[in-house]
């Protein structure tokens, strides 16, 4: 795994310790702001389960993990069971512990087909196709940064590492780590229903972002890659509770915009959200 440390502004026994989704690095999160008095571990990249970093400082443990890092976050921890009794909250967003089950994870046909698509004849529309829009340029960019190769075999890993092992229900290696899912009504990578039956299994409770905010209105998608969904009485000068979600074959964006800063107490800067809204504004109206 690839990791970020950031320190809080003293030092402190307590660490927020996030596993990034599949794809991504810290870029994708570089608007968020970090509770004070907490530091801050950002892993990705999970082609390995390699990880070099004392935990030996940290008392209390907030876990939050997105997409594919839920499936990462698990089994670090059975790996290291010492950390579990150290996790004071664990809050998962748009997926669950099996990353590709029929039941409860992303379908396996969905996920085949994907890898027929990433391909490098295919690199680039394959891009655009999971980053579409430019408001999502600064992640297209950072993952053009990324060989075909290396996503393939980082999406791919979690299949290859479960395909022949027992998936029980529950998930024995995700017990004591969670405490609230978040599950995207607009999710077109695991389904909302598998969401929904995996987190109720396991005894966690989980809502969609919106339930925890203004009821949404939809503004029209562009080119049917984007829906973007604002609480009706949004304004400019407000903190945004919107709901991001790429339409197309991937689920590279989706609410963790919302879920991180509603729920969280993660605060996003206001000039870069701001800026960040004004361009899907502009992406939805023309």
């Amino acid at each position: 795994m690839e990791q970020l440390f950031r320190p809080a502004s003293e030092p402190t026994d307590r660490l927020v310790l996030y596993f990034n989704g599949w794809a991504l690095s810290p870029i994708a999160v570089e608007h968020l702001g970090l509770p004070e008095g907490q530091d801050l571990l950002l892993l990705w990249d999970y082609r390995t389960d390699a990880l070099d970093f004392d935990f030996s400082p940290y008392r209390e443990i907030r876990l939050v993990a997105w997409s594919m890092g839920i499936w990462a976050a698990d089994r670090f921890f059975a790996k290291h069971e010492e950390l579990r009794s150290r996790v004071v909250s664990g809050t998962a967003l748009a997926g669950t512990g099996y990353q590709v089950d029929d039941a409860v994870g992303i379908p396996e046909a969905f996920f085949h087909k994907t890898l027929e698509g990433l391909t490098e004849e295919n690199r680039e529309r394959f891009d655009r196709h999971m980053l579409g829009g430019k408001t999502y340029r600064h992640l297209y960019e950072e993952v053009r940064q990324r060989s075909t190769k290396a996503l393939y075999d980082e999406f791919v890993r979690p299949f290859t590492v479960d395909r022949d092992q027992p998936r029980p229900l529950p998930k024995p290696a995700a017990f004591g780590l969670w405490s609230k899912a978040f599950i995207g009504e607009d999710d077109r990578v695991v389904p909302p229903t598998n969401q929904e039956n995996y987190w109720r299994i396991q005894g966690v409770p989980f809502t969609h972002p919106q339930d925890a905010a203004l009821p949404p209105r939809p503004l029209p998608p562009l080119g049917g890659a984007l829906v973007a969904q604002f609480p009706s009485s949004y304004k400019r000068h407000e903190p945004p509770s919107a709901l991001l979600a790429e339409g197309g074959s991937l689920l590279i964006v989706p609410q963790l915009l919302s879920a991180v800063e509603l729920v969280f107490g993660l605060d996003v800067d206001r000039q870069v959200r701001e800026e960040r809204l004004d361009e899907l504004v502009s992406d939805l109206e023309g």
